[in-house]
């Protein structure tokens, strides 16, 4: 992917909150920033890279028949989108992120495949902002990728952050 603008990499739960309009499941600050995200995506200011796995990820029988059509127009005729393959160089890296986690041994799980795998695509392909809603470390099923941000497996740096609205200031 070429290009000056901006280069986000969306995590698959950010596609989904702007697919589905969750606005009953997040707040009125991070639906306003996935808003405007897509509205920069949809003007061309900057550019949107996603794993292909995202694709694996979300499944049609999850979503409505409108949402299938708006997923599926997602990446159409998009110069400035690009579904990242699931190249040689992701799964080395995906697997050495995965093992530094591991390795850790800080009472908190692995990575998982999948954010592994987002996490890597977006080393590899140099993406500026890493978008998504992990946030929260739960030592039973997750770790969160958020607090990993600045620099990813101590080597790597990404800021990982959410979309947040801006604020309008009161007069």
């Amino acid at each position: 992917m070429s290009g000056d603008n901006p280069l986000y990499y969306f995590d698959t739960s950010i596609i989904i909150a702007w697919i589905k309009n969750e606005t009953n499941k997040r707040t009125p600050e991070e639906m306003d920033g996935v808003k405007e995200l897509f509205k920069k995506v949809h003007s061309g200011e900057v550019r949107f890279l996603t794993s292909i796995w995202t694709n694996n990820e979300i499944l049609d029988c999850t979503l409505s028949p409108s949402d299938q059509i708006k997923f599926k127009k997602l990446a159409v005729s998009r110069k400035n989108f690009h579904w990242a393959d699931d190249t040689a160089r992701v799964q080395p890296l995906s697997r050495e992120l995965r093992d530094y986690y591991k390795a850790l041994n800080d009472g908190l799980p692995t990575l998982s495949v999948p954010d592994g795998i987002h996490l890597a695509t977006a080393i590899i392909y140099k993406a500026d902002i890493f978008y998504t809603f992990d946030e929260r470390d739960d030592p039973k099923r997750q770790r969160g990728l958020i607090p990993l941000s600045g620099k990813v497996a101590n080597k790597y740096p990404l800021i990982i952050c959410k979309p947040y609205g801006k604020q309008t200031e009161l007069f």
